[in-house]
């Protein structure tokens, strides 16, 4: 895990060891061993960059969630004061791990694989430099 996080972020493990630990990452196998270094980052808090990178739940800890939820709820009580409250329409949108997922519209062309085959196997040219 400690290789695997420091080929892929290595900036953010160097600023979550400094941030909790007070550790230079440089110092690993001479001021603590690499062992340590493991467990530590193992341990590290929930909201750390490193632990937010890996995890299913992205930016969304446990804190952050319930403020979401918060401002959710004061959201929908303000709306509810309003005409289109009174009415049930123009309910606000949810912020957080409960607003709904955007789905980006996707344009393209539908084709056989015998018509992408013969799309990729046309000659091609090159491409002028601008420089």
């Amino acid at each position: 895990m400690l290789a695997r996080a420091l080929e892929e972020h290595g900036g953010a493990v160097r600023a979550d060891f400094q941030q909790y630990y007070s550790l230079n990452i440089d110092e690993m196998g001479e001021a603590y061993s690499t062992l340590h270094a493991a467990e530590l980052l193992v341990e590290l808090p929930g909201e750390s960059r490193v632990k937010r990178i890996y995890s299913d739940d992205g930016p969304w800890t446990f804190d952050r969630t319930l403020m979401a939820l918060v401002v959710n709820a004061l959201n929908v009580l303000v709306w509810q004061r309003t005409k289109d409250g009174s009415k049930g329409r123009n309910r606000p949108e949810p912020i957080g791990p409960f607003a709904k997922p955007r789905r980006r519209a996707l344009e393209g062309e539908a084709m056989t694989i015998e018509e992408l085959d013969a799309l990729l196997s046309m000659p091609r040219t090159e491409v002028a430099s601008n420089g």
